[in-house]
């Protein structure tokens, strides 16, 4: 498990003069911090952007890195968060300089707070001293302890993995590298200067150290290594885990005279596991379980009815989270829901009661309110809150919540009715557009009993194949030819007709089938891509769309380079048309995904276009070629001026950036004539199908005397 040598007292010495990296867009600042580490006898360099901090620190592997928080471009927490999650420099102590604790990123960002130092200003200068010194110290031993390791698999310095902690000869912690910092859940300045015994003992230590009589001394007082298999150490929260470590003696280096390894092991997790079911807490954020809060929750229900009060319940609904776990892994699922933990409890009172009901639904009970619109009031801040970016390893990740809420007594008279029909609300949120809040009232029973038999429905139909696909013309009406096709989903519904797939999409969302719908849209849509294409003896261009979910899958860029190669069509002819959700995303793993393909040939046009401004901020990121305008967009044209004066500044920007337009859903000739005229020449709809299928129809620029314009 560890391999050591030990170090002589020449190798000790070679450490070189410590770096400071400062990263501040105030030269007067950086003047001013060159002056002070001048005097300590510290180099510093001041990188001119973030790319050439990140450069530095990796070529460098300097000392600490100084940041300020009003640095932009990136921000100074999507940096920091950006850096803790290249292993290569992760290990790196970083002091965030901030104008005060009064910067709320510091609540928003709780992970990322705990990952460096805050230092406000202004400062003292003896303060700053101290820290610097402190950090010199920590580069000092870094530098030593990192030459004792076997180098064959990289640094042990860098390892978030493999924690290390180098003692003096009474047991004094003097260096904690970063592993051991992530896993005993406390930076090195707190845990410098500590005893080992407290970490090793049952966390009450004795008043004075007796590390001389303690086992660890006594076998590497011999010159033997120490190892045991599985031992139990205390975290700096007090929190218990289990490890297999080392106790390595070093009898040449004058300072450290032991160094602890260790590496947390699998029965933590077993033991947290078998601990929370016993008290009803949960595993990942601590809250009270279902039932647990149930029992809370009685007991603030038994208070209103006997002082005649309102009370509440929130049921809260991460949005997309389902996809979110599928596309990073639970890891930083886990992550994010502690996240969103720890700013549900900034928004609410002390009295109030949260617990988490499953993977992505949280419930709040107020066990006092004077109206049931204060109810309202702290949904709206959830709302808002829990939608502000997540900086999770690297990520930035957007993500949003719908909020359902129940009122005692009109919404029900004992707590699982009242969960149940706050739970309800919740789903009509998602129904209107998620990222909002509703009440509960008694006609949501009858819409949710008609959604949920819709995805039972649904989910029928994509099992017996039901589900139609079909190919809809393109046509440049400034050619009078077709030159794409977009595949449509349908569902042939027994009792409603035909539904076209805007009108079941978001049931198919919520009940988790929007990856095998997509599936099956690519399956038939390329089958028909071919046979047109044959029938034709041409190749057309073909728009399909796909989902967050679709591409959030294990495996999907190899499924659809192979898909589409079956189908004998050239990647460069086909265009993902990326939904709302997918644009908005910031998640690494997702634009990985659409980068990847890109290199393949395929290319991208952003759907529903003018829907929201999300999008816009994804043209930088990915290299988009066209946008399909949303069909209420382009059903409004000629009727409402709003739509009018919208469309004309999306096809203007789409112009200056050289987007290729497509405008769906076209109906009349007042609407193919408005988009021509503006340069949008490529559409679709009921009135380009009849135009084209008429039998005396002949390619040429078409014409619209109809039209007024």
């Amino acid at each position: 498990m560890f391999e050591w040598y030990e170090m002589s007292e020449s190798q000790a010495l070679q450490v070189a003069r410590p770096l400071v990296l400062v990263f501040d867009a105030a030269p007067k600042q950086v003047e001013a911090y060159r002056h002070i580490f001048l005097a300590m006898d510290v180099e510093m360099r001041a990188p001119e952007n973030a790319e050439q901090l990140r450069t530095q620190a990796i070529e460098t592997q300097a000392a600490m890195l100084l940041i300020d928080a009003a640095v932009s471009q990136p921000d100074a927490f999507q940096l920091i968060n950006s850096l803790k999650a290249d292993k290569r420099i992760a290990h790196i102590p970083v002091v965030l300089v901030t104008s005060g604790f009064s910067d709320r990123r510091l609540k928003l960002y709780p992970a990322l707070e705990s990952a460096v130092e805050i230092l406000p200003k202004p400062f003292e200068i003896e303060q700053f001293f101290a820290l610097i010194k402190f950090y010199l110290q920590q580069y000092r031993y870094r530098r030593i302890v990192d030459q004792i390791g076997d180098k064959s698999e990289g640094s042990i310095i860098e390892s978030d993995t493999e924690a290390l902690l180098a003692l003096d000869a009474e047991g004094k912690i003097l260096f904690a590298n970063y592993a051991a910092e992530c896993i005993l859940r406390g930076r090195s300045r707190f845990l410098v200067g500590k005893y080992m015994e407290s970490m090793l003992d049952e966390p009450v230590p004795a008043l004075v150290s007796h590390w001389q009589e303690h086992p660890i001394k006594t076998v590497t007082g011999k010159e033997q290594i120490l190892q045991i298999d599985s031992a139990t150490l205390w975290r700096a929260d007090g929190e218990p885990i289990h490890a297999k470590f080392a106790a390595i003696p070093l009898f040449e280096q004058e300072e450290i005279r032991h160094v602890i390894a260790f590496r947390e092991t699998k029965e933590t997790r077993e033991s947290k596991e078998k601990i929370a079911s016993l008290s009803h807490s949960d595993t990942i954020t601590g809250l009270p379980t279902r039932v647990r809060f149930q029992e809370l929750m009685d007991k603030l229900l038994q208070k209103a009815r006997q002082r005649n009060h309102y009370c509440a319940i929130l049921h809260v609904d991460l949005d997309h989270f389902r996809n979110l776990n599928e596309s990073l892994g639970h890891e930083i699922g886990d992550q994010l829901l502690v996240q969103v933990t720890a700013r549900i409890k900034q928004l609410i009172r002390r009295e109030d009661v949260v617990g988490r009901m499953e993977s992505d639904e949280f419930v709040i009970a107020m066990g006092y309110i004077e109206q049931p619109e204060n109810a309202g009031l702290v949904a709206r801040k959830l709302v808002d809150r829990l939608r502000e970016p997540y900086l999770l390893r690297g990520h930035e990740i957007y993500s949003s919540a719908s909020v359902g809420i129940a009122i005692f007594p009109q919404s029900g008279d004992s707590v699982d009715v009242l969960i149940k029909n706050a739970k309800t609300a919740t789903h009509r949120a998602k129904v209107l557009g998620r990222s909002t809040y509703q009440y509960f009232t008694v006609e949501m029973n009858k819409e949710l009993a008609y959604r949920l038999r819709t995805e039972f429905e649904l989910r029928k139909a994509l099992e017996k194949q039901e589900l139609l696909v079909s190919l809809r013309p393109v046509v440049d009406v400034a050619k009078g030819r077709v030159m794409a096709y977009t595949v449509a989903l349908q569902w042939p519904h027994a009792k409603r007709g035909l539904l076209e797939a805007a009108e079941f999409a978001s049931v198919a969302e919520d009940a988790g089938l929007s990856a095998d719908l997509c599936k099956w849209q690519w399956q038939k849509g390329l089958s028909l891509a071919r046979q047109q294409q044959v029938k034709d003896n041409e190749p057309h261009v073909l728009i399909i769309s796909a989902s967050q979910a679709f591409l959030s899958q294990e495996d999907i860029v190899p499924w659809l380079i192979q898909a589409v190669k079956d189908a004998h069509i050239d990647p460069a002819r086909i265009v993902v048309a990326l939904a709302e959700g997918v644009t908005m995303t910031r998640e690494q793993a997702t634009v990985e995904t659409l980068l990847t393909l890109r290199k393949q040939g395929f290319e991208f046009a952003i759907d529903e276009f003018g829907t929201g401004f999300a999008s816009l901020q994804m043209l930088r990121r990915i290299p988009f070629s066209a946008v399909v305008l949303s069909d209420a967009l382009v059903s409004g044209l000629g009727n409402q001026r709003t739509e009018d004066a919208i469309v004309d500044g999306i096809l203007y920007l789409a112009k200056q950036l050289g987007l290729q337009v497509l405008a769906p859903g076209v109906s009349n000739e007042q609407q193919a004539a408005f988009l021509q005229l503006r340069g949008a020449c490529w559409q679709s709809g009921a009135y380009v199908e009849e135009r084209i299928a008429q039998p005396d129809y002949v390619e040429a620029t078409w014409e619209f005397p109809g039209a007024s314009l």
